[in-house]
């Protein structure tokens, strides 16, 4: 079946009609629709989120440069029970332990050091993630 320009008229009128029937001048609908349309009866829900309520916590985190070349003793001492990320470590295979390297983040959670790498825009290969402090096993309870 094939149409002519008069069908096709007649259905962009019943279209048209159609809207204006289910969506009024004053719907909201409608007036999304058409962004020059004014939007008197439109209100906002909540108010617009600035750049300072939206920033996360790995922004806040001050970033630190990169420390010197540390023994593990050193990194033990300087940053006491915290976990730290560790960078440009030299390895020594024959007792499958570091020598040296540099603390890229350190912090109270596992998550801290990165954040703070994150943060600084340290962009690093080969990290190493340790614990500083002495590690407690959990209590196993037997059942008897």
């Amino acid at each position: 079946m094939k149409l002519d320009a008069a069908d096709l008229a007649f259905l962009d009128y019943l279209v048209e009609k159609a809207i204006e029937t289910f969506f009024p001048p004053t719907s909201p609908a409608l007036a999304m629709r058409d962004r020059d349309a004014p939007t008197k009866n439109l209100h906002r829900a909540r108010p617009v989120r600035t750049l300072e309520g939206a920033m996360s916590e790995a922004h806040a985190i001050k970033s630190e440069p990169l420390t010197e070349l540390m023994t593990w003793a050193h990194i033990r001492e300087r940053y006491p029970d915290q976990w730290v990320a560790l960078v440009e470590m030299d390895w020594d295979d024959e007792v499958d332990e570091f020598t040296v390297a540099r603390v890229a983040g350190h912090g109270t959670t596992r998550r801290a050091p990165f954040d703070q790498m994150r943060a600084a825009g340290l962009n690093y290969e080969t990290v190493g993630h340790f614990y500083t402090g002495s590690v407690r096993a959990h209590a196993i309870d037997f059942v008897r």
